[in-house]
């Protein structure tokens, strides 16, 4: 055998465009939240962090399929390696970018994958990245400005002085409540966002958690776990998105139309993880210090 071909389906659109051009219901958001932590559940899993979860990674099809693609940055989970040099040359990611990824540089664990949905689904509820930051500082400054600043806990979390000393250095924020920066958005979505958003990666929720979280209870029976759950699908209006390759701007229009079917897709179908690496934007970024031991 000389050659491997991998067929995938052909995804119309990614939450990207998407999000350019319309405002989600919250069923559509719930339903696509929830098909990005299944697909992380699996991941996960297999003991590997994606380390690039964000909008365009997402493809979405007319029947709101969700797939994650692109792999390019995942690696196994391991909190010995230094994991110094990947990711901090990702410009583009940096607003999905864990806090201690970029206050450390070796041992970060599955829950930077849970950061990077939290900023997600904020997005998801406003149109707009929650952390624009434009570089190291102004990022580290952007996510303190809403979380607020990090108790004595936390920052004995953080070994490297230099990342402990700059924290200490800033004035003293107060948390900003979620429910007044997405004040139309559902009090369970904001109770899962913040638990997803916690500056301690200790405290952050997990996967199997959040999947378990009453927002998503719908959709996910923790008994029955990936398994056994067969992945409810929604139907949206024809004019949800129009047909085309992912590459051509996707024209988007409201939809209200979203109806989960009682038919289902079998559990080993609705694992969405396709290997596919679209939007390698690199840049010289800065790396930073190091991680948090229990």
């Amino acid at each position: 055998m000389k050659d491997v071909y991998i067929v995938q389906d052909l995804m119309e659109t990614d939450l990207y465009k998407l999000l350019k051009t319309q405002h989600l219901s919250n069923d559509h958001i719930c339903y696509f939240l929830y098909q990005i932590l299944r697909g992380l559940k699996y991941i996960h899993s297999a003991n590997v962090l994606h380390r690039d979860l964000k909008p365009s990674n997402l493809l979405l099809n007319t029947t709101c399929d969700l797939k994650i693609c692109d792999f390019g940055l995942a690696r196994v989970a391991d909190p010995d390696h230094d994991h110094t040099g990947f990711l901090t040359e990702y410009v583009a990611t940096r607003w999905y970018r864990a806090p201690e990824i970029m206050l450390n540089s070796k041992g970060y664990t599955k829950s930077i994958d849970i950061w990077s949905v939290g900023c997600i689904l904020a997005e998801m509820l406003s149109n707009r990245p929650i952390f624009p930051g434009k570089h190291y500082l102004d990022q580290l400054n952007h996510i303190l400005g809403i979380l607020g600043s990090p108790s004595q806990e936390d920052l004995n979390c953080i070994i490297n002085l230099k990342a402990r000393n700059y924290l200490l250095s800033l004035p003293h924020k107060n948390k900003v409540p979620w429910n007044r920066l997405f004040p139309n958005a559902d009090s369970k979505a904001l109770d899962l966002l913040d638990k997803m958003l916690t500056f301690n990666p200790h405290k952050r929720i997990e996967v199997e958690q959040a999947l378990a979280h009453p927002y998503l209870e719908q959709y996910y029976d923790p008994r029955q776990g990936l398994r056994g759950l067969d992945v409810l699908r929604c139907r949206c209006s024809s004019q949800f998105l129009t047909p085309g390759p992912v590459s051509s701007p996707s024209q988007l229009t409201h939809s209200d139309s979203f109806e989960p079917l009682g038919g289902a897709v079998s559990g080993s179908s609705g694992f969405y993880t396709f290997t596919e690496s679209l939007h390698p934007e690199m840049f010289p970024g800065n790396s930073a210090l190091q991680q948090c031991a229990h």
